[in-house]
């Protein structure tokens, strides 16, 4: 006889249903019991640093030191993502200029320059050593993205860069 159980008339008999372990409830607990636990011991040891940083590069040109940005994050929704300013305040402005120019060097959406003159002084030395990457444990610590996962992409690249296949693992990963 067959069951009527309706689990069983929406899949074949010899295929079970598979639960992804990132979807549990334990498995997000700690994930983000994790993430806090990391992200405050780091801005606790290391938040002056974060604060020198960002107080270098506000003397450098007396604009705000930080950079926002949009993100994709989990299912879609928009995040604000921070770094330290590496650019000059008018970069996307002469950006668009650079692009008119021809001296875009990478394809599609990515806008990439060997020497790109928007780049401040302050701002090469930060990016060779990911020093601008630092207030991003401020987004950890208050769960906007997670330390395990892939990076979010930028929200004006998004419908160009998310394929399907990404925005599943981004559904699993991103927060």
């Amino acid at each position: 006889m067959e069951n009527n159980n309706s689990n069983q008339m929406d899949r074949p008999n010899n295929v079970k249903r598979e639960v992804h372990p990132k979807n549990g409830l334990v498995y997000r607990f700690i994930k983000r019991t994790f993430d806090i636990v990391l992200s405050l011991t780091f801005l606790l040891l290391f938040g002056w640093f974060i604060l020198l940083l960002m107080l270098i590069k506000f003397c450098e040109d007396g604009h705000n030191p930080i950079y926002t940005s949009k993100r994709v994050g989990k299912n879609g929704k928009i995040i604000k993502f921070h770094k330290i300013r590496t650019m000059k305040p008018n970069a996307d402005k002469l950006k668009q200029e650079l692009i008119d120019k021809g001296l875009n060097e990478a394809d599609g959406p990515v806008f990439k320059m060997k020497n790109d003159p928007r780049i401040t002084k302050v701002g090469k030395i930060y990016r060779k050593l990911s020093l601008d990457e630092l207030p991003q444990i401020w987004d950890i610590f208050i769960g906007r993205i997670s330390i395990v996962g892939p990076r979010s992409p930028i929200f004006e690249d998004s419908n160009t860069r998310i394929t399907e296949s990404n925005y599943r693992k981004m559904a699993y990963y991103c927060q």
